[in-house]
């Protein structure tokens, strides 16, 4: 079973209000005076109060966070930067980002960056090559012989599948130790024009990096060991959530369905998961949700018939930072572990598919 030694996160720069986003919004979502209401209301019903954003750190200082997120959007082009544009941006940053989520991490854990077998990078947007992995060896003097596995364009519960595939190198070798970077660069992608579901997408994302030590058996005590892990993609829902390369960004597709489909089918996959493990519902200690949106939290707590309480940790680490894609979940594992929280954990995300991924910490 994998332990996690330590949890590094890293966020670019200072917080942007949402109120400021906002006024970015009205000015590339909005003509009319009905998609000003309407905007109005997305951004104040996601509950976020405060993003971070690649875009606000600018090599000219006399630009404050805000006037370097609208010096990029301001593009000549109706739809913006082209996705190349974007992706030179997400090149010069993620790299730097991931370091800082990174060394906390080894830090944390009391491991020693040359003793590290495998490096597992996760992100969904963007690529370059040689992309993270590479930068993160130089930058953390990691071994040139550490082994290097790509999670690209899974999603917001990509952390877990990061998680799976490091349980799996250390159940084939105890002495594997792993280090995991989640890094995702979503204010990139801010897409412009009236449609609904674009407004929805930029008013929730947000930038952000996570990452874990995890190894076998170890001297040091484990702040969590993972227990087990789940998996279904939900059928009939394979459009309800998307995530595409675009000409000007990467676009999300986010159905109005989604919240209903999880508090119908959530409950009977997760109590049949935690039935085969000898557990029911009640035995849970806490709950690390994936914040996709306070919808999703809203659907997650009905449909398992959770405490508000439960449910508060997603709330305010969606509040402070908004859904930054795979890192966010981790976010939560960390404050339940700092909080001590009683074990055992579940940590629950949703992606693209209409997928579940899950996993027991104890």
């Amino acid at each position: 079973m994998m332990q996690i030694q330590g949890i590094g996160l890293a966020t670019p720069g200072q917080p942007i209000e949402q109120s400021e986003l906002l006024e970015v919004a009205l000015q590339y979502n909005a003509e009319t005076q009905a998609e000003r209401v309407r905007l109005k209301r997305i951004y104040r019903g996601t509950k976020v109060q405060q993003r971070h954003s690649v875009l606000g750190i600018t090599a000219d200082k006399g630009l404050a966070p805000l006037e370097s997120v609208l010096a990029f959007y301001n593009h000549a082009n109706p739809k913006g930067p082209t996705t190349s544009e974007r992706m030179q941006v997400y090149e010069s940053h993620v790299t730097k980002l991931s370091d800082q989520a990174c060394r906390s991490a080894i830090e944390d854990s009391g491991i020693e960056p040359a003793s590290i077998t495998q490096l597992i990078t996760v992100s969904c947007t963007g690529f370059a090559a040689p992309g993270q992995d590479a930068g993160l060896i130089k930058s953390l003097g990691l071994p040139r012989t550490v082994g290097r596995t790509h999670i690209g364009f899974m999603g917001c519960h990509a952390a877990l599948n990061a998680m799976r595939v490091a349980d799996s190198f250390i159940r084939a070798d105890p002495t594997e130790r792993v280090l995991i970077c989640c890094t995702e660069l979503c204010t990139l992608h801010f897409q412009y024009g009236g449609d609904p579901q674009d407004a929805v997408a930029n008013a929730l994302f947000g930038d952000g990096s996570a990452a874990i030590v995890a190894q076998g058996q170890g001297e040091l005590e484990a702040q969590a060991t993972t227990k087990s892990f789940h998996a279904e993609n939900l059928p009939g829902t394979q459009e309800m959530m998307s995530w595409r390369i675009a000409d000007h960004g990467f676009q999300m597709r986010l159905k109005p369905e989604v919240p209903g489909i999880i508090e119908k089918q959530l409950k009977p996959s997760i109590q049949a998961w935690l039935a085969e493990l000898g557990l029911g519902l009640e035995a849970i200690g806490a709950w690390a949700i994936h914040p996709g949106g306070p919808k999703i939290i809203d659907a997650v707590q009905s449909s398992l018939g959770l405490l508000p309480e439960a449910t508060q940790v997603s709330r305010e680490i969606l509040k402070d930072y908004g859904n930054m894609s795979s890192p966010t979940v981790l976010f939560i594992v960390d404050e339940l572990i700092l909080q001590q929280a009683p074990k055992p954990y579940v940590v629950l995300g949703f992606g693209p598919g209409l997928a579940i991924e899950a996993s027991l910490l104890t």
